[in-house]
């Protein structure tokens, strides 16, 4: 097939990045992107028969929880540009610590086939270690954090909802941005697309109009739609720590009152109490005025988190209380792990007849 592939992994923001790509790459030819979560051995196989002649373009997902699985990936795809997010506290049960995470996203570098461009997180701490798997004129580096990365932002101005702008620098030209999602960490997911697309030889242009076209994804930081007083998020799909404190961090800078609804944090390991105890700590320190919690771990969070964290055996009983005690102006963000199913909780909210929107 004629396409060429984009390998995509990290902890967090591989499927945000992998639809900024795939929408900057449409604009210029046709361009497949992996469904859904068709990340692992058998998703990503299904992807790859869905390429076709037709196609200029694959933006590839590749998600992993143990060692080998990144490498099985990249030996199926091939990619000729590779991407690595970030290194989190995600699927630890099956890497052991963070060193472990960081050599199997180090794995895409890896291939048989030698990566074109390597495009790497230059605010990550694993930088340095994954630049050396790969030759340095390889490398196209991105960053929020550092202005020596070769792709970085600067000026960033989050405003209210879901709107963010910042000055986009690649390499010595400098591109206005109007980032039409919810969250700074987009601004890194921004940044690291248009690493990609610089490598592929995209034109400015079409960077900024594919970035500020790009749709909010379900379940990814969203704002829900039709419910009226309260403003509601829907960060459901999952979760790991800095994920969490990452979309905490978004809730501190609404007006009003901010709480967030937690549920459980899987796969990680024999540290997870302690992880759950340190978010709830640092949740606290941010701003956020209560959480409620749902899950035999975030009885942790709760605890740590103090005056104002409640628990709920199920959340049956977390949604009652939403219903009794949230009142106008109050942004609820409602986040946690696929296994918990917190999207229950989004869809009560939307189908609430005192909360709906009258239309």
């Amino acid at each position: 097939m004629p396409a060429k592939i984009i390998g995509i992994t990290g902890s967090n923001g591989k499927t945000t990045l992998k639809q900024m790509i795939a929408n900057c790459l449409s604009l210029s030819g046709e361009t497949l992107a992996t469904h859904g979560n068709f990340n692992n051995d058998i998703g990503l196989p299904l992807m790859l028969l869905r390429l076709s002649q037709e196609h200029c373009y694959a933006a590839i997902e590749m998600g992993a929880n143990h060692p080998g699985e990144i490498a099985y990936l990249t030996s199926l795809a091939e990619p000729e540009i590779v991407v690595i997010t970030n290194v989190a506290s995600a699927h630890l049960e099956g890497f052991g610590d963070l060193d472990g995470v960081a050599r199997a996203k180090g794995e895409i570098l890896q291939g048989q086939v030698a990566p074109i461009y390597a495009v790497l997180n230059a605010d990550d701490p694993y930088f340095a270690y994954w630049s050396s798997l790969v030759p340095d004129e390889t490398v196209i580096s991105f960053a929020v954090d550092t202005t020596e990365a070769s792709v970085f932002a600067t000026d960033i101005q989050a405003t209210y909802g879901e709107l963010i702008k910042f000055n986009l620098h690649i390499y010595k030209e400098e591109i206005p941005i109007r980032l039409p999602l919810a969250g700074l960490h987009n601004v890194q997911n921004a940044c690291a697309a248009a690493a990609v697309l610089h490598g592929l030889g995209t034109d400015s242009k079409q960077i900024r109009q594919g970035l500020e076209s790009v749709q909010p994804i379900s379940g990814r930081l969203q704002q829900v739609e039709n419910i009226t007083d309260l403003t509601v998020y829907d960060d459901s799909y999952n979760a790991n720590p800095q994920s969490v404190i990452a979309a905490a961090e978004f809730l501190a800078a609404q007006l009003g009152q901010r709480w967030l609804v937690l549920g459980d944090m899987g796969e990680l390991g024999k540290d997870a109490a302690q992880l759950h105890k340190t978010v709830g700590r640092v949740v606290r320190r941010l701003g956020i005025d209560r959480l409620l919690a749902t899950g035999i771990l975030s009885k942790n969070t709760v605890k740590t988190f103090g005056c104002g964290g409640q628990w709920y055996e199920d959340i049956d009983g977390l949604i009652e209380e939403l219903r009794r005690s949230a009142t106008k102006n109050t942004n609820i963000l409602i986040k946690g792990s696929r296994f918990m199913h917190m999207e229950r909780v989004v869809e009560a909210l939307i189908n609430e007849p005192s909360m709906r929107r009258k239309i």
